[in-house]
């Protein structure tokens, strides 16, 4: 479907019966700057606007969608004009589909405004209490660089179309690092302490989950699984993820790790057999 070629047809429909843009939206019930983005080819109508549209510029539907008028065609010549009736559906699939992929990016687009919004004003909330109990911007620090680091993550994924879960994952794979260090530049500031925990403990955590998750991304990128297939190994990764986040934080801590094994078996004990469980059922369903 070519939007361009049906913006023209519109333009010139409109014209011929002497009508401004502002007078057909009026008649459409849209706004005069929609029309002149259908003309433009930057848009295309609502699907449900289509009937109405080509009755306000006495055209049929299909010569609509097709974007010019339709030729004569006599009779006899049945298989020509099967091959238009054809193509004339196979339009209407088209417009369709991309009208339900131009909704879909509006509503990603006022999900996000709304998402972003929303951690504007927890930040600005903070930033209001903070100075009113310390006279000076401290822990709302630590807010706000989390509220920008999730915004910056997850707001890809409600307005790219493709490869959103690797936007997210690269832009989150950026930002961490320099994110922690602030953290930990805060927190020693705000309690007047010397510790030192990024190099030691959350580099390489950071790293483990990382590997993680960029692996799942792209053996589900790449083998498109089901969804408990996909769950299941991420269950299983998770476990040994645990485990290793657990070894990594008995010893920056000095800890010994007999103290905390029984949770950590648990914890990894649930995680393995709840993958298995996935694995198990998506077997089951694929046969």
């Amino acid at each position: 479907m070519d939007n361009q070629k049906i913006g023209r047809y519109i333009a010139d429909k409109r014209k011929s019966k002497s009508l401004t843009q502002a007078e057909l939206a009026a008649r459409l019930g849209v706004t005069d700057k929609a029309v002149s983005k259908w003309e433009r080819g930057a848009g295309c109508p609502d699907i449900s606007l289509i009937k109405e549209l080509a009755a306000a510029l006495d055209i049929t539907v299909g010569e609509l969608l097709e974007g010019e008028d339709e030729k004569f065609v006599m009779e006899d010549e049945t298989e020509e004009k099967e091959e238009k009736e054809e193509k004339m559906l196979l339009n209407a699939m088209n417009y369709a589909q991309t009208n339900m992929k131009v909704r879909s990016h509006r509503v990603g687009k006022v999900l996000a405004e709304l998402f972003d919004c929303s951690l504007i004003l927890a930040c600005m909330i903070c930033f209001i209490v903070d100075l009113a109990i310390s006279r000076a911007l401290t822990w709302s620090l630590i807010t706000a660089s989390s509220c920008l680091l999730a915004g910056v993550v997850i707001t890809p994924f409600f307005l790219l179309k493709k490869e959103k879960i690797f936007a997210g994952l690269l832009t989150g794979s950026v930002l961490l690092f320099p994110y922690l260090l602030f953290i930990e530049w805060e927190a020693n500031q705000l309690l007047g302490t010397d510790l030192h925990w990024f190099w030691p403990l959350a580099l390489p955590i950071t790293l483990i989950w990382l590997c993680i998750l960029w692996a799942g991304a792209w053996i589900i990128m790449k083998t498109k699984p089901g969804v408990f297939k996909a769950a299941g190994w991420y269950c299983i990764a998770f476990a040994f993820g645990s485990a290793a986040t657990v070894m990594i934080s008995n010893s920056f801590a000095n800890s010994d790790i007999v103290e905390n094994f029984w949770n950590m078996l648990i914890n990894c004990s649930a995680l393995l057999a709840a993958g298995v469980i996935c694995l198990c059922i998506s077997s089951i369903r694929s046969r």
